[in-house]
């Protein structure tokens, strides 16, 4: 007995043992290999057959908390993959070279490593966590099927390199970020983008060489452009790159042929060597106060560059200019110092440069210029200040084209920009809808420009609104702009039918009518039935009274009803819903099938029916059912078919019937009677 005891103990402990094995194949998830890390399993590998795929939260036993690395790397058999709520991890590669064309992940994954979806060609729908907070470098990389993609609102952090070669078009970077990391989006299929207001740098390379990116809207209060940013963006036109940049880094426009700089941004202290070299559409430049050093190749090949206005700037860097051949005029500050050599080499067959210089002769000549062809030997207009004979002249913004205030001298015939009119670019209302309360609406107008500059009522625009806005309906705003701006833009609110009310319900076996009081302002009215099968509530129908019927109904079934008003005014304007009502039909009448006489009482019995609570069982001494001579039995189970009335009287004929109730928020709907049948007590 003892031998045996010990047998037992030696086969638990190998069962024990082999539980608890680093890896494992999956209890009922035989298509998975993991490992047991901490308590929980890790998923190290596939083995299955592919197809659709979800990887459990559970094996063995054991709680899935992690992707492993490379776990389904090279996978070609799977085409679409769930990972299941509970993972928190992916970890490195765990997908890359995948065919998958759809992942899906559940609100518990955090962190996304570097590579996991990269040279995934196949993949073209991704659906993220909305609790995700990291993903890795490079994670996205080469998945060019992959147009679009939704960041979550908890995503703080990303690698670089996430989206760089993939398909991506569009894509709204959540306002968590602070930074977008270097080669983010390089050699992407990126259309447009908007930059939020929490991003403070973008790093290098971020969107280099994405050569169909023509839209990019700055929010706010980005602080630093890296090296390389948009280099080779060739199809970026405008750009208003915000106020608050104090650094524009290395290269970071460069070989932009199609961009056409409005402004550089006032704060700016740093341009770095050929930010903007190669940039072809630009007409004019004036370098904010701040910048006190320009470098190599800084404006290189600007090829239509006309003016430059270089205000505090102490150096002029080694070719900062050459080849921009059309340049015709440029203004120094009295800060300049050095032009280093061939910093405004023009090229062959160029025409000298107009040189405006705003101190004296006696400080011109402590400038040193080096070898800088076009400009060495040109007249010089010294002098040259803000006070000369000028006259300001304006440009309105329109609603599509920056409008400027520009400076004329009539001394020396010199234009400047001195002021760009933004576009008005954010029209809102207060509020765009309210239910009606019997008053008068009057939905206050904001406007603002990209920098978030707050437009001025009276000052830059005035509003006027339709008449009536008491009534539901759709009503308009016109905002009529003026002073240095022109355009008028219309914008609409909505006065909503107020929620139906007291709705109500009479029933019949296969019917339910609903009432309900009518609505002012109301077109008509739509009625919704709850469908037990896809558990949504599925419109019935629309009606124009305050009843509606609906038919074709099981009896003694429970339905669940809400009704909404709408006005008809440029469309479908809805009010909320009402309350929900929760009614029954009626149950069909009961068959009373047997009635039998016992001393001093009776037993009645009948056919139950579909949907019953319970059964009222009605006896009266009288045929009439007199009031006085009738008394009721409740019989509050359905499947109850028979009761016993004693305490009767001996020899008196009882007459009897029976109905059945249907019980609703311990409200009773009760059926027909049935049949009444007698019998005379022993």
């Amino acid at each position: 007995m003892k031998k045996n005891k010990i047998s037992l103990l030696l086969v638990v402990l190998a069962i024990l043992i082999f539980s608890f094995t680093v890896s494992s194949q999956a209890a009922g998830a035989n298509d998975f290999n993991y490992s047991v890390v901490d308590g929980s399993a890790v998923i190290t590998g596939y083995v299955g057959t592919g197809g659709k795929v979800i990887v459990p939260s559970e094996i063995d036993g054991y709680a899935v908390t992690a992707i492993g690395e490379m776990a389904f790397e090279n996978c070609e058999t799977i085409t679409e993959l769930t990972v299941s709520d509970g993972i928190s991890r992916i970890e490195e590669r765990a997908f890359s070279g995948m065919k998958a064309t759809r992942i899906t992940f559940s609100d518990s994954v955090t962190y996304i490593g570097d590579y996991v979806f990269a040279r995934c060609a196949s993949l073209e729908n991704v659906t993220l966590s909305a609790n995700l907070e990291y993903i890795g470098h490079s994670a996205f990389r080469g998945t060019i099927k992959l147009k679009k993609i939704a960041l979550p609102d908890s995503l703080t952090k990303m690698g670089g390199g996430v989206f760089s070669g993939s398909g991506i078009k569009t894509i709204k970077i959540p306002a968590g970020l602070t930074e977008i990391p270097g080669l983010t989006f390089d050699f992407s299929e990126l259309t447009e983008i908007t930059i939020p207001a929490t991003v403070k740098e973008i790093g290098g390379g971020a969107f280099s060489g994405c050569l169909k990116l023509k839209k990019i809207t700055f929010e706010g209060n980005i602080e630093k452009i890296g090296n390389q940013v948009f280099f080779s963006c060739n199809r970026l036109e405008n750009i208003n790159i915000p106020d608050s940049v104090t650094e524009i880094g290395e290269s970071a426009f460069a070989h932009c042929s199609a961009l056409k700089l409005s402004k550089l941004p006032l704060n700016l202290r740093s341009i770095g060597n050929n930010a903007f070299e190669g940039c072809g559409a630009i007409t004019e430049i004036v370098i904010p106060d701040g910048v006190e050093k320009l470098g190599y190749r800084t404006f290189g090949s600007c090829k239509a560059l006309e003016r430059v206005d270089l205000n505090n700037v102490t150096e002029i860097g080694e070719e900062a200019f050459v080849g921009c051949k059309n340049l015709k005029q440029v203004i120094f500050g009295k800060s300049l110092k050095n032009i280093k050599k061939k910093a405004f080499s023009l090229g062959m067959g160029t025409e000298d440069i107009y040189v405006c210089y705003r101190g004296t002769e006696s400080q011109w000549k402590n400038v040193k210029l080096n070898s800088n062809n076009h400009l060495n030997n040109d007249p010089v207009h010294f002098n040259y200040t803000q006070e000369h004979q000028v006259e300001s002249v304006i440009k309105k913004a329109t609603l599509s084209r920056i409008g400027e205030v520009r400076r004329k001298c009539k001394v020396c015939d010199y234009e400047c920009v001195v002021e760009y009119i933004t576009v008005p670019q954010e029209f809102k209302l207060s509020k765009s809808s309210y239910t009606y309360d019997g008053k008068e609406k009057n939905p206050k107008v904001i406007i603002k420009n990209r920098e978030g500059k707050i437009f001025t009522e009276g000052t830059d625009y005035t509003v006027s609104y339709e008449k009536g806005r008491i009534l539901p309906g759709k009503y308009t705003v016109k905002i009529t702009f003026n002073g240095k701006y022109t355009g008028v833009v219309k914008r609409y609110f909505t006065i909503k039918p107020k929620a139906t009310s007291k709705l109500t319900a009479l029933q019949t076996t296969s019917t339910i009518t609903l009432k309900w009081s009518k609505v002012t302002g109301a077109d008509g009215y739509a009625v919704y039935m709850y469908d037990t099968k896809t558990k949504k509530y599925k419109k019935v129908n629309s009606t124009t009274s305050s009843k509606y019927k609906i038919t074709g109904l099981e009896a003694g079934k429970v339905y669940k009803f809400k009704v909404r008003a709408y006005t008809k005014d440029g469309g479908t304007i809805w009010g909320s819903y009402s309350d929900v009502l929760q009614t029954a039909t009626k149950t069909k009448a009961p068959t009373l099938s047997k009635l039998t006489s016992g001393t001093k009482q009776l037993t009645a019995t009948w056919k139950t029916v579909s949907g019953a609570t319970g059964y009222e069982v009605v006896y009266s001494t009288s045929k009439k059912f007199t009031k006085k001579t009738t008394k009721t039995v409740t019989i509050k189970k359905a499947k109850t078919k028979k009761t016993t009335i004693k305490k009767l009287k001996k020899g008196k004929k009882y007459y009897v019937k029976v109905r059945a109730y249907k019980t609703v928020n311990g409200k009773k709907i009760y059926g027909a009677y049935s049949s009444v049948k007698s019998v005379k007590v022993k």
